[in-house]
């Protein structure tokens, strides 16, 4: 599925360093789109490391990256049906079933990966974008992401692409302050162009911008 996800965000994921919400309840339709970029549902599977992963894992996300995602669930099955147990395997079935529009079976691939290896950021962060960045997500939905990406960001306070996650649902909920401190973590850690049109987009609505 091509979701309006950030590249940036991707996946592409507060109780650190990122804020809270106070039920926002005004959201953004003018926050532009984004695009996919072939590593997992916003880009999650891209915060990879290839050189500390399982082979089945760098197979999978490779193919995913070429667009074949029959062809890393098919990978990544066989995979778990090896070794049922590890909590990455799932995250990254989580990414294939993604791309192949079966929004329903990845949350329950995520879940899964959450359940076997709760100390796992990238799970959090992908379930997170799942939730925000669905055709139809509603802002219970985007609330509930939002917990996803607190729960990410607690265990990894660096994680750029869930702070601007965090944050570009933040805008769309009309939280500008919140948006604007989850997007300016994210700048710190891995700015971009992206990243500060977001900002830009924050200060206005919050009617600091030009």
């Amino acid at each position: 599925m091509r979701r309006l996800i950030p590249t940036i965000v991707l996946v592409c994921l507060f109780g650190c360093d990122g804020p809270s919400t106070n039920h926002p309840e005004e959201p953004d339709d003018e926050l532009g789109e984004g695009k996919l970029d072939g590593q997992g549902p916003g880009g999650a599977g891209s915060l990879i490391g290839g050189e500390d992963q399982d082979p089945a894992v760098v197979e999978a996300e490779a193919l995913l990256a070429q667009g074949k995602a029959r062809e890393a669930l098919t990978r990544i099955d066989q995979a778990i049906a090896e070794q049922p147990s590890i909590g990455r395997f799932h995250f990254v079935r989580g990414n294939a079933l993604s791309y192949l529009d079966r929004d329903g079976d990845a949350q329950i691939a995520y879940e899964a990966a959450i359940e076997l290896d709760p100390e796992d950021p990238l799970a959090y962060a992908a379930l997170g974008n799942l939730l925000a960045f669905g055709k139809k997500a509603s802002q219970t939905d985007k609330r509930a992401a939002i917990a996803q990406y607190q729960k990410a960001l607690k265990l990894d306070p660096e994680l750029a692409p869930a702070h601007q996650a965090l944050g570009t649902v933040l805008l769309d909920l009309g939280d500008s302050q919140r948006a604007i401190e989850a997007l300016e973590n994210a700048n710190r850690i891995a700015g971009g162009v992206e990243t500060e049109y977001l900002l830009a987009q924050a200060y206005k609505q919050a009617g600091n911008g030009e």
